[in-house]
């Protein structure tokens, strides 16, 4: 029989904090530091314990709204929600170390008006267009039709960029949209004239554009006439496997005895990104270029 020697708690707490992801122990820190350095202005206490409902409601609500970035630009929708789920996290840790009554931020009815402050503050960022990415750039429209026109649909990559190119166009997705694009939200249909064009619904993105409750947008259905898109998307799917995975955008097969010009594994975010941005600089277009640029310049054209 095999003896176990005691475990103290500092060893276990040492266990616990390596468990957990880098980037929540930074996202807590981050936002500590926020609720710490509105503690000191006021001269209070920052352990969430020392407060009562009442004051932490009303303090929590305070902090939230006057939160911003070191260049005093405001934060993202997300963030915002990041921010609370961390002092949450570190208030129900210390509820329990302390046995005291485990009460959420985020859920609990003795803080609705706080949540109430939390979700009108989202809502109004993403109104601002705070829940959308920033900094990236969109391409004018001689821009955009000179990336379209150097497309080589009769190389995997080229169709690839093409059909990519024409989404950005018409539908206008969000940058972490494309490569999570199923093969069941392209619908190809007739109107009454017989005009066949197809219907796109949006993959849902949780970027808390509806508030603190609802963390999805809103749904949203494209329609595409555009005969060169309609063909191209008969071409692609016609170069993929019959079987294959039910993502839209595959991986490229680098295989020279393939019998299909993709693979059956969805293509990732980062992999399409790289393709995007590789094939805009090889028609020197010099810009700070992401996926979610096609939004951009969709909106700019």
């Amino acid at each position: 029989m095999r003896n176990f020697e005691p475990i103290s708690e500092a060893e276990i707490q040492a266990k616990a904090l390596a468990s957990t992801p880098t980037a929540t122990r930074e996202s807590t820190r981050y936002a500590m530091r926020l609720w710490e350095n509105y503690c000191q202005v006021l001269s209070i206490s920052s352990d969430f314990l020392d407060h009562s409902i009442a004051d932490l409601n009303h303090h929590l609500s305070s902090c939230i709204l006057q939160a911003k970035r070191l260049d005093n630009s405001e934060f993202h929708a997300n963030t915002i929600y990041y921010i609370v789920a961390a002092w949450n996290r570190v208030y129900e840790e210390e509820s329990v170390e302390k046995q005291q009554p485990v009460l959420s931020f985020l859920r609990s009815s003795q803080f609705i008006q706080f949540q109430k402050v939390v979700d009108e503050k989202i809502r109004r960022l993403a109104e601002k267009g705070k829940s959308e990415v920033e900094h990236t750039m969109g391409l004018t429209r001689e821009e955009f039709d000179k990336c379209l026109q150097s497309c080589d649909i009769d190389t995997p990559r080229g169709l690839t960029m093409k059909l990519l190119l024409l989404l950005g166009k018409f539908c206008a997705f969000r940058g972490g949209v494309y490569h999570k694009l199923k093969m069941k939200h392209f619908t190809l249909k007739r109107d009454q004239n017989q005009t066949p064009y197809y219907e796109i619904k949006q993959y849902i993105m949780k970027n808390r554009q509806r508030g603190l409750k609802q963390k999805n947008e809103k749904a949203q259905i494209n329609f595409i006439y555009n005969n060169e898109t309609i063909q191209l998307i008969a071409l692609y799917l016609d170069k993929r496997s019959s079987n294959t995975n039910k993502r839209f955008f595959l991986g490229i097969n680098q295989s020279k005895n393939a019998r299909t010009w993709y693979t059956n594994s969805p293509i990732s975010y980062h992999n399409l990104n790289k393709m995007f941005k590789k094939h805009v600089h090889s028609n020197e277009i010099n810009k700070q270029i992401s996926l979610h640029s096609l939004r951009v310049s969709s909106i700019q054209c």
